[in-house]
């Protein structure tokens, strides 16, 4: 997905909601903005926004002085959720189909988000959004299919909080599916975006290996990342969670299931729904 003239608006707003959180005045408001403008009058507006991001994430970092902005609130979101985890696998395993409520509760919890749009950390409310979703039915026989004949796959993550129900989706499929799954995480702290730290933390390494992106930036591949194109390359399912990994991926030319809510007009526009509507999408 290319970058949209929406979008750049969009970045403002993300340096709005940091520099407040660390109150930052409107002098460091105002230089963080010039710059962030100076970038984006040279920028590539062919590339997918999570590229663009690494960049203007830099500069928000720099202006407040912090290198990790979101770090106790990935925390605080990760032990909220784990402290709910015996209840939300209760609750798979009670479904009539537990893998594909896995999924529901996989795709809900993509609300937990600070990026393009300033969502919430309230788990129980995605939790309620379980009964409502509805999946299409075309993508759901072939993803069977493909868990079917598997036995790499590849799981882009996401947001923290949220990982650990991705951590559940992979830990139900693989009580169905004799799969080897590899999980992604950013090359270091973006936003509330999963790093090495937060997946260990919440134990996804009991049930896949954990490999860095390249670059600290919202969407998988940012610039080249060989490392990354050659574990797809090798997968032969690619599972990818959130709006950023959706940007980066939608037009690759692996295979992908998306698993997101469309969090801006620009995403609800390119697939048709509604603003925030959870998606599963396969990538043609």
């Amino acid at each position: 997905m290319k970058t949209k003239p929406e979008c750049l608006s969009c970045f403002i707003r993300q340096m709005d909601r940091v520099a407040d959180r660390f109150g930052a005045g409107d002098k460091i408001k105002k230089e963080a903005a010039g710059r962030i403008n100076k970038f984006l009058e040279i920028a590539d507006l062919e590339l997918p926004p999570p590229y663009l991001s690494e960049e203007i994430y830099r500069i928000i970092k720099d202006s407040v002085g912090e290198t990790d902005p979101y770090r106790s609130i990935k925390k605080s979101q990760n032990d909220k959720v784990l402290s709910m985890e015996k209840q939300i696998i209760g609750a798979i395993k009670r479904s009539n189909d537990p893998v594909m409520t896995a999924v529901k509760y996989s795709i809900a919890a993509n609300t937990i988000d600070f990026g393009a749009q300033e969502i919430n950390d309230d788990v129980e409310k995605a939790i309620k959004l379980i009964a409502d979703i509805q999946l299409p039915r075309p993508a759901i026989d072939r993803f069977f299919n493909d868990l079917l004949s598997a036995d790499k796959a590849a799981f882009v993550l996401d947001n923290a909080g949220e990982i650990v129900f991705d951590k559940i989706l992979i830990e139900t499929i693989k009580e169905s599916f004799d799969i080897e799954f590899t999980a992604v995480v950013r090359g270091g702290p973006i936003i509330n975006d999963v790093t090495i730290d937060d997946a260990e933390y919440v134990g996804i390494d009991q049930y896949a290996e954990i490999v860095e992106a390249s670059y600290a930036a919202p969407g998988a591949l940012a610039r080249k990342d060989e490392r990354l194109k050659n574990l797809f390359d090798d997968s032969n399912l690619i599972i990818s969670k959130g709006q950023g990994n959706f940007e980066s991926l939608s037009e690759s030319r692996w295979r992908v299931y998306f698993l997101f809510l469309a969090k801006c007009d620009v995403v609800a526009e390119l697939t048709g729904t509604a603003l925030f509507a959870p998606l599963f999408l396969i990538n043609k």
